[in-house]
């Protein structure tokens, strides 16, 4: 009987020293091998943010006022399509052209232009995140001063603005579906450093600047594609909205081009 409950108290022994040393086990566990707050989070390693965005090179020619044949041999080059002016009679009524074509044509446009006495007188890039807005500057209006444009149903009227800069606003869109183009929104406005509203213009006024919306245009533009700027005639006046634009006579008398070209689309 004594031996009996010597056997069973060590078998009860033996039992208690492997239960504490399972025990020991478990709380020796590597911290590593445990939950972390990173297993608890999504993991999705294609949602990095990605900045939509496009670049432009631009250049300014100067063509002397009376030089009729270089803007025109250029206009030549140029397409209509697939260019969509918000009102083509407004827009040439203001003393604006537009047209469209690809890169390739470079090389005939320089042609053009080292037959005459043009200045390439500025090159720059553009980088335009989408839905944001950038602009070329055109022209700097030292006073405040009449600007005379055509509006949207074709009558002459006039705005009092100054000083500030007539610019070329840009806005890039992403196309539903499609990658590597984007859609390139354009209008001339008027931007002033003072930020002051004009009580007479309210209903052409943003955030205290002037746009003219009548006077724009949108296109569909990937690299490679290209839109030029020109005016359609020399306006010695300094008063209208187009020759504000294009047309300078100090200190020589000279009318400006402006040649867009689309070099990168990250969409």
């Amino acid at each position: 009987m004594v031996r009996f409950l010597s056997i069973l108290l060590c078998i009860l022994l033996i039992l208690g020293l492997c239960s504490c040393q399972d025990q020991k086990k478990i709380q020796k566990k590597p911290i590593w091998e445990d939950t972390k707050i990173t297993d608890l989070m999504p993991t999705n390693s294609g949602s990095a943010m990605v900045i939509k965005e496009a670049t432009f090179e631009v250049s300014i020619i100067e063509v002397p006022a009376d030089d009729k044949n270089t803007i025109r041999d250029i206009q030549r080059l140029l397409y209509d399509k697939p260019l969509n002016i918000n009102n083509p009679q407004v827009f040439a009524k203001n003393n604006f052209s537009v047209g469209f074509n690809r890169i390739d044509i470079k090389d005939r446009i320089n042609q053009i232009l080292r037959n005459t006495n043009s200045t390439n007188l500025e090159n720059i890039s553009i980088l335009i995140p989408t839905d944001q807005q950038s602009q070329i500057y055109a022209k700097r209006i030292l006073k405040k001063q009449n600007i005379y444009y055509s509006s949207e149903d074709g009558t002459t009227e006039a705005i009092t603005a100054g000083p500030g800069d007539i610019v070329l606003e840009l806005e890039v869109k992403a196309i539903e579906a499609q990658r590597g183009i984007c859609k390139l929104y354009a209008k001339p406005a008027f931007l002033s450093p003072l930020d002051n509203r004009i009580a007479e213009l309210s209903e052409n006024t943003l955030d205290g600047n002037l746009n003219f919306p009548s006077v724009g245009f949108n296109v569909n533009m990937g690299p490679g594609d290209l839109i030029i700027l020109t005016p359609v005639a020399y306006i010695n006046n300094q008063d209208s909205l187009g020759s504000l634009f294009f047309c300078y006579n100090k200190p020589a008398a000279v009318q400006r081009i402006f040649i867009i070209t689309c070099s990168r689309v990250n969409f």
